[in-house]
């Protein structure tokens, strides 16, 4: 049983995507003690980080964090099932690549937009304005939405793989 929220917050609401990512499977068999190592090594490979681990009261939880995102990786054995939970959240990420895009198309609209149309009337200056807000809101989306797809697809396949790993004999014999 698979199942992936998305968090809504205001900025996702301007970018279009989704800033944070919980996803939750259950797999019936439960992971080892012994095969913690292996499972932070699998998640250290596919995640391309080198995280840090602990294991508290009989569940497994992974984490690494940054200036701009952080991920967050459990794995906890109830009622005879690993249960896996993995929140990755680009909140701070997504606030800075928004205003970076938004201010920089808003500097360029207005170099540009002086330039080549001199405006001289109060309405010229607010039709480059606003000409200018629309441009980078639409360019932050087009941003967010190249990024965000991709590292969704990312957790659904680390998902995916410790799902498997999980299932696989040799952590259900141990």
């Amino acid at each position: 049983m698979e199942n992936t929220r998305e968090r809504r917050g205001t900025l996702s609401g301007v970018l279009g995507e989704s800033t944070r990512f919980d996803l939750e499977a259950v797999v019936e068999k439960e992971l080892p003690l012994a095969r913690y190592v292996d499972i932070v090594a699998l998640i250290t490979q596919l995640t391309h980080r080198q995280g840090q681990w602990v294991d508290r009261e009989g569940a497994l939880d992974w984490s690494n964090s940054s200036d701009v995102e952080s991920l967050q990786i459990t794995a906890q054995n109830r009622e005879g099932a690993t249960h896996l939970c993995i929140c990755a959240d680009y909140g701070r990420m997504a606030s800075f690549a928004f205003f970076a895009v938004v201010f920089s198309v808003m500097f360029l609209t207005a170099a540009i937009g002086g330039f080549v149309f001199q405006p001289s009337s109060i309405i010229g200056i607010a039709a480059i304005g606003i000409v200018g807000v629309v441009v980078s809101f639409a360019v932050a989306r087009a941003v967010w939405g190249h990024f965000a797809g991709p590292r969704r697809s990312d957790m659904e396949h680390l998902l995916e793989e410790l799902v498997a790993f999980v299932g696989t004999e040799e952590s259900a014999q141990e």
